[in-house]
C-alpha cells in the first residue's frame, strides 16, 4: 500500500463459487492490488453448501422442487436480504474513523457504497427482456425503502448477468441481429463490460477522494474493530439467536 491517493476499492460478497471467492476454508478477507491500484477484496463465502444439507435434513424441500433450484432460490433472496440487514446495522458508523476532519464531517450523513449485482453462471433461456424485467420488478420491491445504492439514476437496479464461460447463448452458427456470438467471445465480451461499467462508478470528490492507500486501510481496521465492538451489533446478534431457539 502507498501513501497516495486515487485508489478504488472493489469488494466481492456472496456465497461459494461467486466470481473468484476464496475457497470455504478460507476465513476473513483476501486483499488484492492491481497496478492501476485497483484494490480487490476478496471475502470468504457467506452462505455454503451447508444451507443445502440442512434443509435436506429437516424436510424444508417440496417435493416439487429440485434440490439444487430451491438452493438457489434461497441464495438469492438471503443474499438480498444479507445486503439490508447490513444496511440496519452500519447505523452511525463513520466512514474514515481515524482521520477526524473527515469522522466529523456531515455526521448524521450515511455513507452507502455502489452495490453491483452478479448473476454468474446464468443459463441462455434467462438472456431475455421478459427475465430482465422480472429480476428489476424483484429488485425494485426489495429495496424500494432502502438507502443502499443499488439503482442507477433511471432507477434501473445494477445488474448483470453472465453466462457459463464455455457456454454459448445459441446454438453455434445462429444468426442474432449482425453478429454471431461464440461461447468465449460471448462471456468475455459481457465480463469486460461489466468490469469497465464497475470502474466507471463515480469516485469520491473533494477531501475524501484525496485518503491515501494506508489511511484507508488503517480506517478499514478501525471501523472493523467498531463492528466488533457495537453494542447495537452485539444485541442483535443476541436477539436473533434467540428467534432461531424458538
Amino acid at each position: 500500500l502507498s501513501d497516495l491517493p486515487g485508489h478504488f476499492v472493489v469488494g466481492v460478497c456472496g456465497p461459494q463459487g461467486t466470481l473468484n471467492l476464496a475457497s470455504h476454508e478460507t476465513t476473513g478477507i483476501d486483499v488484492h492490488i492491481t497496478p492501476e491500484r485497483i484494490i480487490l477484496l476478496d471475502t470468504q463465502p457467506v452462505f455454503s453448501l451447508s444451507v443445502l444439507e440442512h434443509a435436506m435434513r429437516n424436510d424444508y424441500i417440496p417435493d416439487n422442487i429440485s434440490p439444487e433450484l430451491w438452493l438457489e432460490l434461497q441464495v438469492n433472496y438471503t443474499m438480498w436480504n444479507f445486503l439490508k440487514k447490513a444496511e440496519m446495522l452500519k447505523y452511525h458508523i463513520p466512514e474514515f474513523p481515524t482521520i477526524p476532519s473527515l469522522a466529523s464531517v456531515d455526521p448524521g450523513i450515511e455513507y452507502y457504497p455502489d452495490i453491483v449485482l452478479v448473476c454468474n453462471k446464468t443459463s441462455p433461456a434467462d438472456f431475455t427482456s421478459t427475465k430482465h424485467t422480472s429480476i428489476c420488478d424483484l429488485l425494485n420491491n426489495m429495496f424500494q425503502d432502502s438507502n443502499l445504492k443499488i439503482f442507477d439514476n433511471k432507477r434501473l437496479p445494477n445488474v448483470f448477468l453472465l453466462p457459463y464461460e464455455n457456454q454459448p447463448l445459441r446454438p453455434k452458427g445462429e444468426y442474432i441481429g449482425f453478429t454471431y456470438l461464440n461461447a468465449p467471445d460471448t462471456f468475455n465480451v459481457l465480463a469486460e463490460s461489466m468490469r469497465n461499467q464497475i470502474f466507471q462508478l463515480p469516485k469520491k470528490a473533494g477531501k475524501k477522494g484525496q485518503v491515501s492507500e494506508k489511511e484507508w486501510f488503517r480506517s478499514s481496521m478501525r471501523i472493523w474493530d467498531i463492528i466488533r465492538k457495537s453494542e447495537f451489533i452485539t444485541e442483535y446478534g443476541k436477539l436473533a439467536a434467540k428467534l432461531r431457539e424458538m
